[in-house]
């Protein structure tokens, strides 16, 4: 999998919403290999799309089609500057539901000071945390080039995720989880929590 990230401030989410639907209605069916999308717009006004592709390839090419080339010159003035983008074709992803019913979305940026061995962590303990938390309907991590890293986590609601972070984890994941922290570091966290979701 491929993924290409947008984030940038903007201040109109309904603008953003009406250039989404742009998005699925005029680009989106000549698109190649296309898997999806999540968009959101944070209480503080930062947009993030999350575009998801079978591969760097395909998404490059979407871009160089004229209906892309259209659709981005009108979206990207909806920002009150230049946006960041940001691609990864490091891509782990979990799903046990369907992220596309998703009630709130939780998007975390951050440095890895070990990318490898988050990788062998998340890889690992897979199930064991897939049971701690059946409000997660999937998770999406992406590695940067540089060590950087973009996680996506798809809850039912935002009021499951709030609810399970309350009891503490079981013993034998403490140290686990501890050590993914000393890896991930601090991360920014962009919560969505009207989440706006696109499959082909």
């Amino acid at each position: 999998m491929f993924i290409q990230l947008v984030l940038g401030r903007i201040d109109n989410a309904e603008a953003a919403r009406e250039a989404l639907d742009l998005w699925v209605s005029g680009v989106v069916p000549g698109a190649t290999d296309y898997l999806g999308s999540t968009t959101g717009v944070t209480e503080d006004g930062t947009l993030i799309s999350i575009a998801r592709y079978q591969s760097a390839e395909a998404s490059h090419a979407n871009g160089r089609r004229p209906e892309f080339k259209q659709w981005w010159s009108h979206t990207a003035q909806l920002f009150t500057a230049p946006p960041t983008v940001r691609e990864a074709d490091d891509v782990f992803t979990n799903v046990v539901g369907d992220p596309d019913d998703a009630g709130f979305v939780q998007v975390m940026q951050g440095h890895l000071s070990n990318p490898t061995r988050a990788r062998e962590l998340m890889e690992l303990h897979v199930d064991k945390l897939n049971s701690l938390r059946p409000d997660i309907l999937g998770r999406l991590a992406a590695q940067h080039p540089g060590g950087d890293y973009t996680q996506v986590v798809y809850f039912t609601s935002e009021e499951a995720a709030r609810k399970a972070e309350e009891p503490a984890a079981p013993a034998e994941l403490i140290p686990v989880m501890q050590e993914m922290m000393t890896i991930t570091g601090r991360p920014d966290y962009y919560d969505l929590k009207e989440p706006w979701l696109t499959s082909p």
